[in-house]
């Protein structure tokens, strides 16, 4: 039961975070695999990591989930 939490608190963090993130620039959907690299900085650095952290921790509940139920 306490996986169901942590998987639901996970995915509004995921969620929240992915929303606070600003595009890189004024070409943000107009990138492409050969464009300059973005640097991050500070807050958006913070932001960016903890996104990730929160995505890969909301996957591994999934799986733990899926193994500890047998589904």
């Amino acid at each position: 039961m306490i996986l169901v939490w942590l998987q639901a608190a996970l995915a509004l963090i995921a969620i929240v975070l992915i929303i606070l993130q600003q595009p890189s620039d004024d070409q943000a959907g107009k990138q492409s695999f050969f464009s300059p690299q973005v640097v991050r900085r500070g807050w958006e650095k913070i932001t960016f990591v903890v996104t990730l952290v929160s995505g890969f921790a909301f996957l591994a509940i999934s799986l733990a989930r899926l193994v500890i139920e047998g589904k």
